[in-house]
């Protein structure tokens, strides 16, 4: 990670992706639209944090579904 390092030196404040606003190097969340920010990256734009819920969530509910489809078409009665 020594080339954070280095991108953090480079840049003074990082953008949020979202809306564009500029935040301190040191900021969890954007001023403007309350998004996670991560570290910043080369083009001084901050990185978004992996979501491990959303994710998550997302597996979850295509398991539902396949069990759903299963249970209601292909079951035999």
């Amino acid at each position: 990670m020594g080339t954070q390092k280095n991108l953090a030196n480079q840049f003074s404040m990082k953008k949020c992706r979202d809306c564009s606003t500029d935040n301190t190097l040191a900021a969890d969340v954007c001023v403007s639209c309350k998004k996670k920010l991560g570290d910043v990256d080369v083009q001084g734009y901050a990185i978004r944090p992996f979501d491990y819920k959303a994710y998550a969530v997302g597996i979850a509910s295509v398991i539902v579904f396949v069990v759903y489809m299963w249970w209601a078409f292909f079951r035999e009665a």
